[in-house]
């Protein structure tokens, strides 16, 4: 039993420092690229869409974002500030982010996840991939806008899905595979987040932001998305009490 508990202890090590130092250089990042093209906002990737002026085929290309566009974000704004061990269109055939080879535990089963991700994908040089996509959603409450009328709005962001030891296996989101989000109309870059409205009315109900993210987390699924959160408001540690992927022994 010894050897096992060690080892997990390491790993859980590994992955803690994997995360947040990817993390600070994906920040660190986005800041240098803010001191060269000013505030984010005014970069031009304009992630909040109004549905009613679009429809069909412009609403769907609207919504999802388009290649081209994550190409630019990442030459543009990460690749000068950023150094990668690789990048190519090579990678992006055997990418633990392309198609449906990303796991999440579902009704206690190890499942694909039904997502097949336009993203852009690249190693940092400590190992780590990180699969860049615009995410959407038309949940009206999601949006910071308090003018968004409802359904009138789409609210999105950039999304980084960072695989902390790279191409290895088992690549199951909460494990191995977190989501970031960047939304530069609100200037944030962090763990995948409830809005801050959504938050606030977690707190009135008494709960706090820890047991909020952690119901998440817990529940798996698409879920395991908020792991990345939990983590943070943990002290970019993960609990070996009860955090649910160390729990889970499959």
């Amino acid at each position: 039993m010894i050897l096992p508990q060690l080892m997990n202890h390491w790993q859980r090590i590994e992955t803690e420092n994997k995360l947040k130092q990817t993390y600070s250089m994906l920040k660190l990042a986005l800041e240098t690229a803010e001191v060269k093209h000013g505030e984010p906002d005014g970069w031009g990737y304009d992630t909040y869409v109004n549905i009613t002026q679009a429809s069909g085929d412009d609403l769907e290309e609207q919504k999802k974002g388009t290649q081209d566009e994550v190409n630019s974000f990442v030459n543009e704004i990460l690749k000068p500030n950023l150094k990668m061990a690789l990048d190519s269109e090579d990678y992006k055939k055997r990418s633990v982010f392309h198609g449906n080879k990303i796991k999440v535990f579902k009704n206690n089963k190890l499942q694909d996840l039904a997502a097949d991700y336009k993203a852009r994908y690249f190693i940092l040089p400590n190992g780590a991939s990180v699969g860049v996509f615009i995410n959407d959603h038309s949940a009206t409450e999601e949006s910071s806008e308090p003018s968004a009328e409802p359904a009138s709005r789409i609210w999105g962001h950039i999304s980084m899905l960072i695989d902390t030891n790279g191409t290895s296996r088992p690549n199951i989101f909460g494990k191995d595979v977190f989501e970031f989000m960047f939304a530069p109309e609100d200037d944030y870059f962090g763990p995948y987040k409830k809005s801050d409205h959504q938050e606030a009315k977690a707190i009135e109900e008494g709960k706090t932001l820890r047991e909020y993210y952690y119901t998440y987390c817990s529940n798996g699924g698409n879920s395991a998305m908020y792991c990345a959160k939990l983590i943070e408001l943990d002290g970019w540690k993960i609990n070996p009490k009860d955090y649910p992927w160390w729990k889970n022994k499959k």
